[in-house]
């Protein structure tokens, strides 16, 4: 019996897809949430370090979304030399 090897190429491409789709929501979803911290008008040392957590915090979550970006575009090119590689679609 023949051991399978490979991928499912439409399911490589669709989650690839959807790994970019949710690191763009991340991006937006933090870009809107520092628009409503700002919109709270905080002031003082604790605002501060509130806003250096959040700078830093938001920096590693953008981080991890080009890691994403990296690991889907892997998952892609991975689907797509399957694709070629067996001559599914």
């Amino acid at each position: 019996m023949a051991e399978f090897r490979g991928m499912n190429v439409e399911r490589g491409l669709e989650v690839s897809q959807q790994m970019e789709r949710t690191a763009q929501e991340f991006r937006t979803m933090a870009n809107l949430l520092t628009a409503n911290l700002r919109s709270v008008n905080w002031t003082g040392p604790r605002a501060r370090q509130f806003e250096e957590k959040w700078g830093a915090f938001k920096q590693q979550l953008f981080q991890f979304c080009g890691q994403m970006d990296v690991s889907a575009g892997y998952l892609r090119q991975e689907a797509e030399n399957q694709a070629q590689v067996s001559g599914a679609r």
